[in-house]
């Protein structure tokens, strides 16, 4: 049995002149490349190398929606909390959206003052 890929087959196909695509064609462009001595086995990996793939694509997947997510949180609360970038260089992190979920806004943080909000950061940040 052979595995070829299209990018063997399509190349041939252009180089012969098959341009339409009908299954009878395209059965024929193989069976001329195979008996050609164009074709080359196509690499199979193994089941161990599939699934290191997907779970590399995964990881890249997971990393991409993570910056996506964090890019998407510092807007919100930037927009609403435009002081934010002065106090904290990334309010996704557990110690910022700890002190953001008690203390909603500038005024509220101005409001706590240090006493108030020195006990927070502590626990937050151990």
């Amino acid at each position: 049995m052979w595995l070829l890929h299209p990018g063997q087959t399509h190349p041939f196909a252009q180089r012969c002149g098959l341009r339409a695509k009908t299954d009878r064609l395209d059965a024929t462009t193989i069976a001329q490349v195979v008996l050609s001595g164009d074709a080359r086995p196509v690499y199979v990996p193994s089941e161990q190398v599939t699934s290191y793939r997907e779970l590399v694509r995964l990881e890249s997947n997971l990393v991409t929606s993570t910056a996506r997510y964090k890019t998407q949180i510092r807007g919100l609360v930037e927009l609403l909390f435009p002081e934010v970038r002065q106090v904290f260089a990334d309010p996704s992190t557990t110690t910022a959206a700890g002190l953001l979920s008690t203390f909603h806004s500038a005024a509220a943080f101005s409001v706590a003052g240090v006493n108030q909000v020195n006990p927070h950061l502590e626990k937050l940040s151990g």
